[in-house]
């Protein structure tokens, strides 16, 4: 019974690891590059370690709005090469998609094989009116009723999220005390509350969003939900003010920078890790400190992911321009959050962007939420093989030793009697009350439908 628990319990093991792999493979990565806006750009496929272009042969109305569905809208259309020619691979070319098809992998057509150049990269625009939420919010700051920005370190004031380029407002419908809690730590304050002003002036300008409803945990901005960017039956009297709090006080203070998540699709996120200190985003430079270690930290206690590891883009560098930005990253592994890692900040409140020679890349990581890393199952395989070769050769030699001492067979006395002679060694008979009441341990021989001893582990 023991054999065959461990041969289950092996094969229920490899088979996790094949379903794992299956799982990854079936969610594919779809971004939108080059555009002005989240919802408009050139459309890039994650395939084989990297991003690559669609060829834009072929490609209609239908194909446009699966590419958008993928990425959570609502529908599309084609820009032809409107956002310009990709680099690095051309994933796509020639695709043919069912009518109705909600994903690339319901489509036929070959990884890598096509006859385009990158000049025929295809652009879509999608449709922007669903809760879609993009994954990079440009800066959240506290401005007082005239609209006036407040001075960093100042706990109270209406909430103000820039978008694309534009700064403007929350509405207070659906607006309480997670999401309150949410901003406030997101500005680098402890916790807060849903507050109000004394004021009797409003704010001017856009209501960005309405409806805004974020869980308790919420570690990003992706994780809320809303009616749409721009979308809202509010005027600014509603527009939301937040009483936040820190345990730290006095002017010292300096919040610790804090990692947000990029928006997921699937199991995965692949991408440069958000930034924000003081109200501003930013990036982590990649100048050669930033490594596997880093991006543990940032994916499995930042983001709650099971496994991380810094990500190699292929394609050319992504500079990491911004107002701030953080460099000479280093993590020891232990840590319970990137503000407990040892870093440097660029350029903090600084009125000018970094330049590319103060940072040249952005770095970035790769996030998985899959039930084994790679390192595991490789460890389980081998502890698996050397498990059933053990065995394999357990059984061989037992075998052996049965084939043997059957193959003596009896030997007949004078007198007809028989008795069996042992070739291996002289078995000898223990003194009485030696087993203390106990049968003696049977010998080893594994032979089926043989008459050897049998092995404990089949018993």
């Amino acid at each position: 019974m023991a054999l065959t628990g461990v041969i289950i319990l092996c094969s229920a093991l490899l088979i996790l690891v094949c379903l794992d792999h299956a799982l990854a493979i079936a969610s594919t990565s779809v971004r939108l590059a080059d555009g002005p806006s989240q919802y408009v750009g050139r459309v890039e496929i994650y395939h084989s370690g990297s991003y690559g272009t669609v060829c834009d042969d072929d490609i209609d109305t239908n194909m446009a709005i699966m590419f958008c569905n993928m990425m959570g809208f609502n529908g599309g259309s084609v820009r032809g090469n409107t956002y310009g020619s990709g680099t690095g691979m051309i994933w796509v070319d020639n695709i043919y998609c069912p009518t109705g098809a909600d994903d690339i992998n319901d489509c036929s057509f070959t990884w890598g094989s096509h006859n385009c150049q990158h000049s025929e990269d295809v652009s879509v625009e999608c449709a922007p009116n669903n809760p879609y939420y993009p994954n990079e919010i440009n800066g959240l700051r506290l401005v007082d009723g005239s609209g006036t920005v407040l001075p960093w370190g100042t706990l109270d004031g209406y909430l103000q999220i820039q978008w694309v380029e534009d700064w403007g407002t929350v509405c207070d419908d659906s607006f309480s005390y997670s999401e309150a809690e949410f901003f406030c730590r997101a500005l680098g304050f402890d916790r807060g509350t849903v507050g109000w002003s004394s004021s009797n002036s409003y704010i001017t300008g856009t209501i960005w969003l309405d409806d805004v409803s974020c869980p308790t945990d919420a570690k990003s901005f992706s994780q809320c939900t809303h009616g749409g960017w721009g979308i809202h039956n509010c005027a600014h009297s509603e527009d939301v003010y937040l009483s936040c709090a820190t345990d730290s006080y006095g002017q010292s203070y300096v919040p610790e920078p804090k990692a947000l998540a990029m928006v997921s699709d699937g199991n995965d996120i692949y991408g440069p890790p958000h930034i924000l200190l003081s109200g501003s985003y930013g990036w982590i430079c990649d100048d050669g400190n930033f490594d596997d270690e880093v991006a543990k930290v940032i994916c499995e206690k930042d983001f709650g992911y099971n496994d991380g590891q810094k990500y190699i883009y292929e394609g050319s560098l992504i500079p990491a321009m911004g107002i701030m930005t953080l460099n000479q990253v280093h993590c020891e592994g232990g840590e319970s959050s990137l503000s407990d890692c040892n870093y440097n900040i660029l350029n903090l409140n600084a009125s000018s962007e970094l330049s590319y020679n103060d940072c040249p890349a952005k770095a970035l990581i790769k996030c998985t939420s899959a039930l084994l890393n790679n390192a595991t199952i490789i460890i389980i395989v081998v502890i698996c093989v050397i498990i059933l070769a053990a065995i394999t050769i357990v059984v061989a030699c037992s075998c052996y030793h049965c084939n043997k001492t059957n193959k003596t067979g009896p030997a007949t006395q004078p007198g007809g009697a028989s008795t069996l002679t042992v070739t291996q060694q002289t078995a000898v008979r223990p003194p009485m009350g030696a087993y203390n009441g106990q049968q003696p341990m049977t010998s080893p021989g594994i032979c089926f439908a043989r008459k050897c001893s049998s092995s404990p582990l089949l018993q």
